[in-house]
């Protein structure tokens, strides 16, 4: 990824970069920028600021961070970004979507939904019993891996880091 990137025509950050075989993909704030050759980018805007993409080789998955009383959404394009279809809105401020290999994660605010095929109404929600700020999301065969910190009064902010290997039960480690 490219935190702080820019590229000629848009000034906003660009989040991630990635190719999906036929066209470049980059998610930035309040758009989906696609490119055929890394010169000429087309832009699709978007209210708030996009902030995560997956691609499983045939859907790609978006979330939006959302300001505070406002709706975030999930989408997804079965046309590598042509075409955008509202999947849901999401509860919690959506902080990251991944493809895992064989299926899609997206993590919320407090919650962890998994889909296989990332369709509408095939999207299990694991609510997650941690008093964590969850920011990054990591998935093989193995298991499920979650970073962010903790506010103590006393130590102030910490990273943190939980990991399960059927999404039921959690192990923390702290990272110093």
């Amino acid at each position: 990824s490219f935190s702080g990137a820019s590229y000629p025509g848009w000034s906003s950050p660009v989040h991630h970069v990635f190719h999906t075989g036929e066209r470049w993909m980059a998610v930035a704030s309040g758009a989906v920028l696609s490119s055929e050759d890394t010169i000429t980018w087309d832009v699709q805007e978007f209210a708030h600021s996009t902030i995560a993409a997956a691609w499983n080789g045939s859907r790609l998955m978006t979330v939006d961070f959302k300001p505070e009383d406002d709706p975030a959404f999930a989408r997804y394009s079965d046309d590598a970004g042509k075409t955008w279809h509202v999947l849901w809105e999401v509860a919690g401020s959506p902080r990251a979507v991944i493809w895992s290999g064989s299926e899609f994660l997206m993590l919320s605010a407090n919650s962890l939904y998994i889909s296989a095929t990332g369709s509408p109404g095939s999207w299990k929600r694991w609510d997650l019993p941690l008093d964590l700020f969850l920011r990054s999301i990591y998935a093989d065969g193995d298991g499920i891996v979650l970073v962010g910190s903790q506010w103590t009064p006393i130590s102030g902010e910490s990273a943190a880091a939980v990991a399960s290997r059927d999404g039921a039960s959690w192990k923390r480690a702290e990272i110093l």
